[in-house]
């Protein structure tokens, strides 16, 4: 039954909201113009002196739920489950969901609520005060809480710890521990204490990991060119139509991209902007400018750099199915630079995992404060979620992705209709950024 809501129903619907409502607000919002990614630039730099986080420190916590196993071993499974096509419909899903994560930011911050001198935002904020359905914001709670303890905290510490053994041979149950221990005396600390890590911690992992990825791909240059057209040709299905299996072939790179792409980037599940919200940013605009750049750096730049490795050291890669996503990639960074490669890209895959972790945990932690102000709950939540991930490491996590993707489409579900029930508000207040923007250049 699971099997068949998440294959034939979920995913099969999900390509179709990402592509149709992400291509109506990219044109409600003026998404794709000069103008919009010249202020996303510019808000990369701008400066607020009010209580609770930088923007870019908002940033970077966000980036820190997404940029995590999903860019490494998320990867990977979608080139197993699709194909290289898979790879292009990524990119696909990543550019459609540019107006999608936008506008879910600028609904996060501008409904946001100080409460107990806290920045408290995100969609069940703007589903409950905008839409005025409290019932609606409570399943939404539910879902993110159970989708932390799962995508957020299981299949990270899974990861982390096939990684920390393929490389080290550290037992997988000590790498969990290790993780659910430190886990819960940073976010003990508070969204000050976790942006202070993520925001050290992602720049340098995300450079390093980055610059490695340019060099494999720089020594298999020439197997670019017949790489990319792979990609294509698999996205499209030119080798299948004489074959008669192009729509079957097709359909699961179209699938298996668009969910992992969402599952990467988390635009339009509303998960990140949680992070966005407790900004001390005075613009809902200007935060959902980078929103927008949150999207390019996790899929249109990370996840590419990995995707063209992998295809780079297994260029006759196997499409029969597999959930070893982490050895997958190790794998093909160690075909590069030997067991230094895997040694690299394992310590990148904890730090990346436990990154992520933290954030997932902030995200649970915010949707338990909004369903109740008994903080005996909170402490409960932490609790579990250090069990879990210490549980994590030790468990077989193939039903674990299965329930993710689930959890990831229910999200998306809820979480678009209430953008496109809120979309004017979002439309208002881009407007009156942007007279406010030739106002400023008249003035000049």
């Amino acid at each position: 039954m699971l099997d068949f809501f998440i294959g034939k129903i979920a995913l099969s619907c999900l390509p179709l909201i990402v592509f149709a409502i992400g291509g109506y607000l990219a044109l409600k919002m003026r998404i794709f113009t000069p103008k919009c990614f010249k202020c996303a630039i510019s808000s990369l730099f701008s400066k607020n002196e009010r209580d609770g986080i930088s923007p870019i420190s908002a940033l970077c916590t966000a980036l820190a739920g997404t940029l995590g196993v999903g860019n490494i071993a998320g990867v990977a499974v979608a080139i197993s489950l699709g194909g290289p096509g898979a790879v292009f419909w990524m990119w696909i899903s990543a550019l459609f969901s540019l107006s999608l994560k936008y506008t879910e930011t600028v609904l996060a911050v501008k409904y946001r609520k100080i409460e107990e001198n806290n920045i408290c935002g995100g969609p069940m904020y703007y589903i409950f005060y905008g839409l005025g359905s409290k019932r609606l914001a409570d399943i939404f709670c539910i879902l993110c809480i159970s989708s932390s303890l799962c995508s957020g905290c299981i299949i990270q510490s899974n990861s982390a710890s096939v990684a920390m053994y393929r490389s080290f041979g550290i037992p997988h149950a000590i790498t969990g521990l290790f993780l659910g221990i430190l886990c819960g005396v940073i976010v003990l600390g508070g969204i000050k204490s976790i942006s202070r890590f993520t925001s050290i911690i992602i720049p340098i992992t995300s450079a390093v990991f980055f610059a490695l990825s340019l060099i494999a791909i720089f020594m298999s240059i020439d197997k670019l060119p017949s790489i990319c057209f792979a990609i294509f040709k698999n996205a499209i299905g030119i080798q299948q139509i004489s074959s008669g299996v192009c729509g079957f072939s097709v359909k699961y790179a179209i699938k298996h991209g668009v969910v992992k792409s969402s599952l990467s980037h988390e635009a339009g599940s509303g998960t990140s902007t949680i992070s966005h919200a407790a900004s001390n940013t005075k613009s809902p605009v200007e935060q959902g400018f980078l929103g927008i750049f949150e999207v390019i750096a996790d899929t249109l730049i990370m996840c590419t750099v990995t995707a063209l490795v992998i295809l780079c050291a297994y260029p006759q890669v196997s499409f029969a199915g597999s959930y070893s996503g982490v050895d997958i990639t190790s794998g093909a960074y160690g075909e590069f630079f030997g067991v230094h490669g895997e040694t690299i890209i394992s310590s990148a895959v904890l730090l990346f995992a436990f990154a992520t972790v933290i954030c997932q945990s902030y995200y649970g932690m915010s949707c338990v404060d909004f369903l109740t102000k008994n903080k005996n709950w909170r402490t409960f939540y932490v609790l579990a979620y250090c069990v879990c991930t210490v549980l994590g490491s030790v468990i077989t996590f193939e039903f674990m992705w299965k329930l993710t993707d689930l959890f990831t489409c229910c999200m998306i579900f809820l979480n678009v209709y209430a953008i496109l029930r809120l979309k004017n508000e979002a439309e208002y207040e881009t407007v009156k950024y942007y007279s406010k923007i030739n106002q400023r250049c008249k003035l000049l």
